[in-house]
């Protein structure tokens, strides 16, 4: 997938496109039929949160599309040039196809002077079984094969563990400005006393 065009990925396969979206009323859509679906509700911030940043012009949406229909999609909160992947999820049918990397990987060329895209995976760590603990390695796994690579950074997120990943690229920013941005985004997105109460950074700045 490329450029926003067309792109047919086997003989066999519909025709995808990746779009940016370009109307909340298209982020509304996805929140309401998708997003509040596929993550849990304490992962879910409320919408007129999401349209403050939008309004700033710092919550690039995309989606991945066969005709009309969603397959993916990627929401990114942005701080300047500097980018969390906020919410991303692949159509359960269409999971372990392929289409959710390279997807991924178009959202991040859309976006070339990035100095950053970060994501956070649940780190296996924290895990309680060997199950979970399997399932993140995957998840894991699957970011590396999008072109992410593990930052070293490690935090605590309203009591989960996350590993913190961000897209390669020729010109990695040092770890303290990738911790110092991630500070900031949950900063600017959470009410002093939650993200007192809630968040940290786990590990020092190596």
């Amino acid at each position: 997938m490329s450029n926003g065009k067309e792109v047919r990925e086997t003989e066999d396969s519909v025709n995808l496109t990746v779009k940016k979206l370009i109307r909340f009323s298209q982020v509304e859509r996805i929140y309401a039929s998708r997003l509040q679906q596929d993550f849990a509700p304490d992962e879910v911030r409320p919408l007129r949160l999401i349209r403050k940043s939008w309004d700033r012009g710092e919550y690039p949406c995309y989606g991945l599309y066969d005709g009309r229909r969603l397959l993916a999609y990627a929401f990114l909160a942005c701080m300047g040039r500097r980018c969390l992947l906020d919410y991303f999820a692949v159509s359960e049918e269409h999971r372990g196809e392929g289409l959710g990397s390279a997807f991924l990987k178009e959202v991040t060329a859309r976006i070339p002077d990035a100095e950053c895209v970060l994501v956070e995976v649940e780190d296996p760590d924290g895990a309680q079984d060997e199950e979970t603990r399997s399932l993140r390695r995957r998840r894991i796994a699957f970011y590396r094969r999008s072109g992410f690579y593990d930052t070293g950074i490690r935090s605590c997120s309203f009591g989960v563990d996350f590993c913190i990943l961000n897209a390669d690229s020729e010109n990695r920013l040092p770890q303290a400005e990738l911790r110092d941005f991630y500070l900031a985004m949950y900063r600017s997105i959470l009410p002093r006393r939650i993200f007192e109460a809630n968040f940290r950074i786990k590990d020092p700045c190596r």
